[in-house]
Formats: C-alpha cells, sequence, structure tokens
C-alpha cells in the first residue's frame, strides 16, 4: 500500500514539474536548433559524497548514475555560425527499495544554461554538458523550437513572427490604432449657429440672470411680513 502511494505521489510531482518547465521554456524567447547528435555527454553529482562522473549516451541508450536510470531520447545542437546551444530530452527514474522505477525528471535540458530545466532531486543532480557525434541536418519544418538565452527586443518583428498565431495577431491589433470608436467620430452634419442665433441666445441667458437678481431671497420677505 505504501509503495503504490508512494508511486502516485511521485507521478503527480513529476506531472506538475513538467507541466510548469514546459510552460517556462514557452515563454522564454524561441530558435530553431536544427542538427541532431547522435550522442550526448552529461555529468552527475552525488550531492552526498560529492563524486561527480561523466556520462556519455548515444541516443536510446540508458545509463546508471547512483540508483538513477537516464535514457537519452534525442540530443540537437545549433548550426557552427549560431551561438552555441545543446539540448537533450531525457527520461530519468529512480530504483526504489521495491525494485520499482520512480519518475524523477522527463524534459529537456539545455546545456547553456541548466538551471532552466533542472532536476531537482535531493541526493542527485544531472545537467548537459553537450551533443556530439555526426549529425544531420533537418529542414526548417522539422526543427524543434526550443527556449533560449535570448537578448532580442521581445516586440521586434522577428520575435512576434516566432509567436504562436493567436499571441501575433494580438500583438499587431495592440499597434493597429484603427478607426475611432463611434462616440468619438465629429458629427458632418452639424452646422454652427449663425450670429444672430448667438446673439439671441446671450440676450436670453442675460434677461434670465437679471429676473434672478430682482427676486427677493425668501428671508427678505419673511421679514417685511413681520
Amino acid at each position: 500500500m505504501k509503495s503504490t502511494l508512494k508511486v502516485l505521489m511521485a507521478g503527480f510531482l513529476g506531472l506538475s514539474y513538467q507541466s510548469t518547465h514546459a510552460s517556462l521554456n514557452h515563454n522564454i524567447a524561441q530558435q530553431k536548433v536544427p542538427l541532431l547528435a547522435k550522442k550526448l555527454t552529461l555529468r552527475g553529482l552525488d550531492k552526498v559524497t560529492g563524486h561527480v562522473q561523466t556520462l556519455e549516451l548515444s541516443i536510446g541508450e540508458e545509463a546508471k548514475f547512483g540508483k538513477l536510470n537516464i535514457t537519452a531520447r534525442q540530443c540537437r545542437k545549433s548550426l557552427p555560425e549560431d551561438p552555441p546551444e545543446a539540448l537533450a530530452f531525457l527520461e530519468i527514474t529512480e530504483t526504489s527499495k521495491a525494485d520499482e522505477k520512480l519518475p524523477v525528471f522527463t524534459g529537456w535540458m539545455f546545456a547553456s544554461a541548466p538551471s532552466i530545466s533542472a532536476m531537482e532531486h535531493p541526493v542527485y543532480d544531472v545537467w548537459l554538458v553537450g551533443c556530439e557525434g555526426t549529425t544531420t541536418q533537418e529542414g526548417p519544418e522539422s526543427s524543434v523550437v526550443v527556449g533560449s538565452l535570448s537578448t532580442e527586443n521581445p516586440l521586434s518583428k522577428s520575435s512576434l513572427e516566432n509567436l504562436s498565431p493567436e499571441v501575433s495577431k494580438s500583438s499587431e491589433q495592440s499597434f493597429n490604432t484603427g478607426p475611432l470608436p463611434p462616440e468619438e467620430v465629429p458629427d458632418r452634419n452639424y452646422t454652427p449657429p449663425s450670429p444672430e442665433n448667438e446673439k439671441a441666445q446671450l440676450d436670453a441667458f442675460h434677461r434670465g440672470l437679471e429676473t434672478v437678481e430682482e427676486e427677493p431671497p425668501e428671508s427678505a420677505l419673511e421679514v417685511e411680513a413681520h
């Protein structure tokens, strides 16, 4: 019973962690990493003993570090003319005392910024060093769009093109002034009053003021009555 609860809790925490970091990676400035690598290099740290170990894996291979089981699913790197970047999609589980594999981490790790998708574990730490081996370049349609620490202006044209269609459309609408609302459009049928009408309106206004001044206040009428 206890082992079943541990598995369920570990799975729930793993899903929460993945969704949080997926949204975080999506909000970072985007960049294409089109080169597929056949091998990758990881580094593992045992926080208790201080032991550091370098792991070299081929795609699809599983390696062990302590109680961790690390499987490399994909590794990509940027073009030589682009800023250096490497990322790997990893599946990491931990072998429990009951010989069960509990999920620890599933997602992308970045070589240039390990803290973006860092694995959270009380004993072990794993990060990506780089992607190596023969690489093949894919076309733009199959290139993965991933997060990168870019200093590009987030409101620039190229950044808006990389965003999703909904975000790009809303951003364009925010810069489009468009026509004025109906209540702010001037009335084209309006004609200013003639000088004679203006004079008549002013005379009527002044006569009204004189009438108000001539009427005695109610308090004065009460004094005269007494």
